[in-house]
């Protein structure tokens, strides 16, 4: 069975070179293709692409003319894709060697899975805690991966695309194109997302954030479904505090952030549990090479 891999790529250079195609090859499942598809970048991006490309033919390389969007970019390795499955790596995360083949068992039972995720803090350089729901994490039969896109391409919805797939998700619940028998999540960290500089945070985007749910809610106005409807009211509160914040001062947004950022008690426990399994020490020898 072979699965499509989508990676966007903008500006990624480094992290092409050093977090997800190492973490790629070295998966414990060989019948792969990646689509890389550079996003019109104007670093070293190209020039690194074409020569994993060059010694690995199952990485394909697309490039944009220009920059175009994450929208557009992921609509682009979609069309391209002609796997059984479809999977997606961001370009600065890691996976564990076991994440293909570990979330393959599973899809033999179901149609989507996606697993838990250690937090890479690269300024601090260790594993901050655990998180779930993330592109990198996702993998799906093609028939049902595809029923999500395309994506609309307008920059009005630039920043929010993982909202606007968690949205024609809850639509085929609700209209029974799919089951929420036939969706695993796997307990298992099978990733390692990375928080670094170049990631959005802190004081100045929270009105950014704000617009990214409304741009969502207006996307959808016009839908009315229990699960879509459930959703919504969590993008709404999330809306309303991000304009909250918004308001007051960049000291005090800097210190919400960073409070919200700490691990929930549950994921807590949950990681220090996870720190006696080889999942974990094998995360920290991926860290370690970098």
């Amino acid at each position: 069975m072979i699965i499509s891999i989508i990676i966007p790529a903008y500006q990624g250079a480094y992290y092409l070179e050093k977090f997800s195609l190492p973490s790629l090859t070295r998966q414990d499942y060989s019948d792969w293709e990646a689509i890389v598809v550079d996003d019109g970048s104007t670093d070293d991006t190209q020039n690194i692409l074409q020569n994993w490309q060059a010694n690995d033919p199952r990485i394909k390389y697309l490039r944009h003319s220009h920059n175009r969007g994450l929208a557009a970019t992921l609509n682009t390795g979609i069309l391209a894709s002609r796997g059984d499955y479809i999977a997606f790596l961001e370009q600065d995360d890691i996976w564990l060697s076991n994440k293909l083949s570990k979330q393959l068992t599973s899809l033999s039972q179901a149609q989507l899975c996606d697993c838990s995720f250690f937090w890479f803090n690269e300024n601090k350089n260790n594993l901050s805690g655990l998180g779930a729901g993330n592109f990198s994490t996702l993998i799906g039969h093609q028939a049902v991966i595809k029923k999500l896109f395309p994506l609309p391409e307008n920059k009005e919805y630039l920043g929010i695309e993982d909202g606007l797939i968690a949205g024609q998700l809850a639509l085929m619940l609700d209209n029974k194109e799919i089951s929420s028998q036939n969706i695993v999540h796997l307990q298992d960290p099978l990733v390692i997302v990375s928080r670094h500089n170049n990631s959005l945070s802190g004081h100045g985007h929270s009105l950014t954030y704000a617009n990214r749910y409304q741009a969502a809610l207006n996307f959808f106005s016009e839908k009315n479904t229990p699960t879509l409807n459930k959703l919504k009211r969590s993008w709404k509160k999330r809306r309303y505090f991000n304009l909250i914040l918004s308001k007051l001062p960049s000291s005090s947004t800097k210190i919400i952030r960073q409070l919200l950022l700490l691990p929930k008690p549950n994921n807590y426990w949950r990681l220090k549990k996870i720190k006696k399994q080889p999942a974990y020490q094998a995360a920290k020898d991926l860290i370690t090479k970098l």
